[in-house]
């Protein structure tokens, strides 16, 4: 499975908003690139690694829409999810086929076997309906509209967001933690002291 790229160097008292700016389109250009290996339904590590990626994706765009005035990127969270929830419906058939595969492989009974055989079928065909989704989903041009609606919403971040603009990269970051922090507390039920 392919990696994160690495963020080498990041430069923490760059200004905050450019740090957002490029931290979310290099996670963006991640599930673009993986749009072929999404598509590739004979390989099913593709589906996956698209599905990691968009989580990154959402995950840096969770924590740092706290940080932002507005929600330009809100169209977009939406086809993300979306995307995310085909990708995680394809993952759940493409792990349930595997597991029954290898069962059917283990098993002596020929009754047993039968049953698994007849299983893995109906996980295959739900499987099809899935990909089918997924290559409407996954179409060029719906993603194109993809690609504008995120380039957009970017762009929109350096507009509105006069306080983060006077942040660093650093500061911004240690908000996020901070936020991060006081959420699972909270969630916790436990106290929390500022650190």
């Amino acid at each position: 499975m392919k990696q994160a790229k690495e963020i080498v160097g990041t430069d923490t008292s760059k200004n905050a908003l450019e740090w957002i700016r490029e931290t979310l389109q290099r996670h963006f250009a991640e599930v673009l690139a993986l749009r072929d290996d999404a598509l590739d339904s004979v390989d099913i590590e593709g589906v996956h690694q698209m599905r990691v990626v968009i989580r990154r994706l959402r995950s840096a765009l969770c924590n740092f829409s706290f940080l932002m005035k507005s929600n330009p990127f809100k169209e977009s969270k939406k086809d993300l999810k979306r995307l995310a929830n085909t990708l995680g419906t394809a993952r759940d058939q493409d792990v349930a086929i595997l597991a029954l595969e290898k069962l059917h492989n283990k098993a002596k009974n020929e009754r047993i076997k039968k049953n698994l055989a007849e299983k893995i079928e109906k996980h295959r065909i739900v499987r099809e309906e899935i990909q089918k989704e997924l290559n409407k989903i996954l179409d060029v041009s719906l993603l194109e509209n993809l690609r504008e609606n995120f380039s957009k919403a970017l762009n929109k971040v350096n507009k509105k967001n006069v306080r983060v603009a006077k942040l660093t990269a650093g500061e911004a970051g240690r908000e996020v933690i901070s936020k991060n922090i006081h959420e699972f507390c909270r969630l916790e039920g436990k106290s929390f002291q500022s650190i």
